[in-house]
């Protein structure tokens, strides 16, 4: 039976509970589990849809109970940039919205009048000059990026990023709309009921973790990925141990069961907690 050598984990909804926001919403459980995992010698990488800033304060806190050695790099924006896990954080790998299709789905956001955030590899976010969109910006992204108002003559170049906020909870009517009509360039993953992100689908978590693992010259076969959402799907099938993770009881994501390894939930915030006990009983590390 392979080993595994190295463990992708989502952040929110995974390692934390859903709706959480903050490292110190990480449970005892998980974090002990983690450490027991490296320890032994596994990697440990986080994978999400986080900006790179948020995800090194998530690390940061994970490294004063793991070595920070056993996080080598982050897949931040869903796959968008890679970055070593140091002192200095370089990026070694950027990635940007197809252009043509970022103006169609922007296009069709600002026809219908939606709230919506652009972010870009400048470490710039754009949102709409509404009253919701201001809200949200100052309950959220404040103490990160300076105040950036959407126009028409923006450049849609460097986009990674796109995501919307609802004043009501409409996420599954929208969500449905949006992939019939950008289904073909776009995946959506849905957080709480009144978000949605939209990421190309040239870009995503799988590709990075490929990436990574070639970093570390490590096979997939020797990889697992834990996660909770729609961008992590293609992950816990591809890879060799795939864990899949509903947020209560109820399975909410449509996976392959023949290509999903294990599966549990977060009730109680230990999903990757759970994943590595079974991986440990099973003897993969």
């Amino acid at each position: 039976m392979q080993k595994i050598k190295c463990i992708f984990v989502d952040i929110d909804g995974t390692l934390m509970k859903e709706g959480a926001y903050f490292p110190n919403s990480i449970s005892e459980a998980n974090i002990d589990a983690l450490k027991d995992y490296a320890d032994a010698g596994g990697q440990i990488i986080l994978s999400t849809g986080r900006d790179v800033t948020e995800t090194i304060k998530v690390a940061q806190y994970l490294s004063k109970t793991i070595s920070p050695a056993s996080i080598p790099y982050l897949i931040c924006l869903n796959g968008a940039i890679i970055v070593r896990f140091t002192s200095e954080y370089p990026s070694i790998v950027t990635r940007y919205f197809e252009l043509n299709a970022c103006k169609l789905v922007v296009d069709y956001l600002v026809k219908n009048k939606y709230n919506f955030f652009l972010a870009n590899s400048d470490k710039e976010l754009y949102f709409t000059n509404r009253l919701f969109s201001k809200l949200m910006f100052w309950l959220l992204f404040k103490d990160r990026y300076e105040k950036k108002y959407f126009s028409e003559e923006i450049n849609l170049a460097k986009i990674q990023k796109v995501m919307i906020f609802l004043k009501l909870p409409r996420v599954k009517a929208l969500r449905k709309k949006l992939v019939e009509k950008f289904g073909s360039y776009f995946y959506f993953s849905s957080g709480p009921r009144f978000f949605i992100e939209i990421i190309d689908n040239r870009i995503n978590k799988w590709y990075a973790a490929q990436e990574v693992a070639r970093l570390l010259n490590i096979e997939i076969d020797n990889i697992a990925v834990i996660g909770n959402e729609g961008n992590d799907i293609l992950s816990l099938e591809s890879a060799g141990y795939g864990a899949g993770v509903d947020l209560r009881e109820k399975k909410h994501l449509n996976w392959d069961p023949e290509k999903i390894q294990y599966h549990t939930t977060n009730k109680y915030c230990e999903a990757v907690a759970n994943v590595i006990r079974e991986l440990k009983r099973a003897g993969r590390y």
